[in-house]
């Protein structure tokens, strides 16, 4: 006896509901998604810019709804701000800068240095 038409279809159904609910953002909850980014013209004090150590770029592909740049502070704190703001890319360039810097040796302590 064949199937009927609408038990294949909600079968169908099912399946696909299924696989949209363990899709790329749900399968993997360990990244928490900015829920909210304050507008572009918003910005970081002068005393904040100094405590931030690192950022990450949170997209539609990543399983999250919103767009952000989410800035970490020293203490791991994240700040979410939208990628429309202007300013945002320079403190991303310096945070950058900063990050390059620490990670380079010191050439002058392996010259002090003789064996």
């Amino acid at each position: 006896m064949a199937p009927r038409p609408t038990v294949v279809l909600l079968a169908l159904l099912a399946a696909a509901l299924l696989a949209l609910l363990a899709g790329p953002g749900n399968a993997d909850s360990s990244q928490d998604c900015c829920l909210k980014v304050p507008p572009p013209s918003w910005r970081f004090s002068q005393k904040m810019k100094d405590k931030l150590v690192d950022y990450r770029i949170q997209d539609p592909s990543m399983g999250c709804q919103l767009e952000a740049i989410v800035f970490i502070t020293k203490k791991g704190r994240e700040l979410c701000i939208s990628p429309h703001a202007a300013w945002a890319s320079g403190l991303k360039r310096k945070i950058d800068a900063r990050n390059r810097r620490r990670q380079q040796p010191s050439a002058r302590g392996s010259e002090d240095w003789q064996g």
